[in-house]
Parts: C-alpha cells; sequence; structure tokens
C-alpha cells in the first residue's frame, strides 16, 4: 500500500513537471518581460481585480465587509462583481514575502493556468486510470486558445476549482473509482477538501461555485440512479456538504444577496459575451494564424475551437468510430469556412450549429454507451 502511495505521488510530481515546462513554453513571451508588465495587458477588468487585490486587506479594515471606496453612498459594493477575495489573500502573502506587485500578479495567473492543467489531469486520471491520456488532455487544456484569449479577465483563469472540486467530490461518492483506495482519498478528507474547494471557488469567482454545485448534484443523480439503496446514505452526505459549504461561504453570501435585493435584476453583458453556442467549438480567436479562417460565432468572445489535432484524439479514443459524428462535424466545419458556396452567413451559421451539436450529441451518445458502463462507478 505505501509502495502504490509513492508511485501515485511520484507520477503526479512529474506529470507537474511536464505541465509546468509546457506552460513555461507557452507563455515564454510573457515570462521575458515577468516583472515589467501585467499578464492580461491595460484592460479595464485587468485593472479592477487588480485594483481589488492592491487594496486588500486595507479596503475591508478600513471601510468593512465587503465595503470598498467606490460607488458612494452604495453599500455591499465588492458584491458588485466576483470578489476575488481568495487570490487577493494569495497576493497579500506573496506581498508579504517581498514580491513586487507585477511578479505577484503574474505569479498568481500562471498558478491559475498551471492548476487548470493538472486539476484536469487528477479529474480525468481518476475517472480513467490512464495516465498518458489524461495528460494529453491535461495538456490540450493547459493550451486552450480560450483562457489566453481572455488573459484580460482574471476570474476566468480560475477555472481549476471545477475539475478539483468534482475530483474530491467522486471520491465521496465512490472511494474505489482509480485511485481511491489509497488513505489520501478516503475517510474525512474528501468531505474537507471538496468543501475548502467549493467555498474557495465562491470567493474568486461565484460563477464557477455555481457550476460545482450543479455538477456535484447530476453525479449525485447519476450515482443514486445506479443505485437506488444508496440514496438514503448519499443524500446525507450531500446535506453535510452543502451546510459546511453554506456556512462558509456565508459571510459572502450575505453581501450577494443584499446587492440582488437592493438593485434587482441587472442586465450584465457577461451572459451574452461569455455564453457558448456549438459554433462556438468551431470559432477560434482572430489572434489564431494557423486556424484564423474559422471565425463563425455571434460574440467576439465565443472562441472555443482548440483544433483538428483534438478532434483527432477524441475521435481515436473511441473503440468503434462512427460515422455520424465524424460526418456531422465535417460539414458543420466546411460550413464554418468563409465564402463557403457563397452562402448567406445567417444560413451558414444556423446549418453550422445544427451540424456541431449533431456532432457533439452522438460523440457524447457514444461514450456515455461504451465508456460510463465500464466505469467501477458502483461500489
Amino acid at each position: 500500500m505505501r509502495s502504490r502511495s509513492k508511485s501515485i505521488f511520484s507520477y503526479r510530481f512529474w506529470v507537474l513537471i511536464i505541465l509546468s515546462a509546457a506552460l513555461c513554453l507557452h507563455r515564454l513571451p510573457a515570462l521575458a518581460l515577468f516583472t515589467t508588465h501585467i499578464l492580461g495587458g491595460d484592460g479595464p477588468d485587468t485593472n479592477l481585480y487588480l485594483w481589488l487585490v492592491t487594496t486588500f486587506p486595507e479596503s475591508i479594515i478600513k471601510h468593512g465587509w465587503f465595503e470598498t471606496n467606490a460607488f458612494h453612498p452604495y453599500q455591499n459594493t465588492l458584491a458588485w462583481s466576483d470578489c476575488f477575495l481568495f487570490p487577493s489573500s494569495v497576493f497579500y502573502i506573496l506581498r508579504q514575502l517581498g514580491l513586487a506587485e507585477i511578479p505577484s500578479w503574474n505569479i498568481i495567473i500562471l498558478l491559475a493556468q498551471l492548476l487548470n492543467g493538472y486539476c484536469v489531469f487528477l479529474l480525468t486520471n481518476k475517472v480513467s486510470s490512464k495516465i498518458i491520456p489524461s495528460l494529453l488532455v491535461s495538456l490540450i487544456f493547459l493550451s486552450s486558445p480560450y483562457f489566453s484569449e481572455h488573459l484580460g479577465h482574471p476570474q476566468l483563469q480560475f477555472f481549476f476549482f471545477i475539475p478539483l472540486a468534482l475530483f474530491f467530490f467522486l471520491g465521496i461518492l465512490s472511494p474505489k473509482l482509480g485511485d481511491g483506495n489509497i488513505r489520501e482519498q478516503t475517510g474525512i478528507w474528501n468531505y474537507c477538501a471538496f468543501t475548502l474547494t467549493l467555498a474557495a471557488s465562491f470567493y474568486t469567482s461565484a460563477y464557477y461555485s455555481i457550476i460545482i454545485a450543479l455538477c456535484s448534484f447530476l453525479l449525485f443523480t447519476v450515482k443514486v440512479l445506479q443505485d437506488h439503496k444508496l440514496f438514503k446514505k448519499l443524500i446525507l452526505k450531500l446535506c453535510l456538504l452543502g451546510l459546511s459549504v453554506l456556512l462558509l461561504i456565508a459571510p459572502a453570501l450575505m453581501p450577494y444577496l443584499s446587492v440582488k435585493k437592493d438593485l434587482g435584476a441587472r442586465g450584465l453583458h457577461e451572459f451574452y459575451y461569455f455564453s457558448l453556442e456549438a459554433s462556438s467549438f468551431l470559432s477560434n480567436s482572430p489572434l489564431s494564424k494557423l486556424y484564423s479562417n474559422n471565425l463563425l460565432s455571434t460574440h467576439s468572445e465565443a472562441h472555443m475551437f482548440w483544433g483538428l489535432a483534438c478532434l483527432f484524439l477524441i475521435l481515436i479514443s473511441l473503440n468503434n468510430l462512427r460515422a455520424m459524428p465524424i460526418l456531422s462535424f465535417l460539414l458543420a466545419l466546411l460550413l464554418s469556412q468563409k465564402n463557403i458556396f457563397g452562402l448567406d452567413r445567417e444560413i451558414r451559421l444556423y446549418a453550422c450549429s445544427i451540424f456541431s451539436w449533431l456532432s457533439f450529441l452522438s460523440i457524447s451518445l457514444i461514450l456515455f454507451r461504451e465508456k460510463i458502463k465500464k466505469l467501477h462507478f458502483v461500489d
């Protein structure tokens, strides 16, 4: 048992080294300006969150909990956006260690991006028990053009909370899944780790914590559907987890609810600009020289196309290749090109969305039938 645990920690360490090297290569131009330039540029969102971290904790001490010197005379102004308190705490620690503001900020953003890849590896490896495929997935995710394009939105860089929380939640539902038979992932550890991860996510970006809660409930539902006898046992676990999380996030939740009550419904543009649609998977950033011709999206920030190589890896991972997802995606990719067949852009948009959704849904169906059944999800 001890040698197995040592082996697991050993390969995880080397995975972390590989991902760190890949991140340095991916961000090589930024590393040359690491101490002089802000990663993310001089944009409104970057400046907002940079202001939040540099005024922490003096702003809270001076003005009170969830208060800033902005938007006078409104209260709880920190709840007007993602509070970013967890990264602010890390930033404060780095500053106390003697680091300047710019490198402290860059370290936080780069560390978040490294954890994005590493936590995806943990989750993928836990489900598949395959090291190399999990490493490939994490490398692809680490180099996602979506996170590169949104460097000016620092709160989006902390995606790692989602796979990390689900990694611990799977340990609660099925301790024997993946490497769950070692002491590291059994007992009270998963409960505490999941609770703290979800709370830290809420104190960073409320949107990501909502996604974690929804995904966790979905996994809980799947588990119960597989074995109805576990319902009473698991519902008790879920209630205890929910209560623990609520106790931790209550100090931040109340200001958010207060702001919602005072201001009412707001027409936030983020719901549009950060939305995802089928054609987003065929649209890449204009900064991409290799795939810059695949620009088919309804808004400027919907780019989710990671390249044909990623699609190829997905397809070869299936035991039995089917014609439906391949043909559907190729048709969608063809329709995503500019000036194809002389068709109107709106017609291409709808046709592309239909074929791309058909492709992804058929792939999901194949994966569900051929892969999920192989998982020892029921203990």
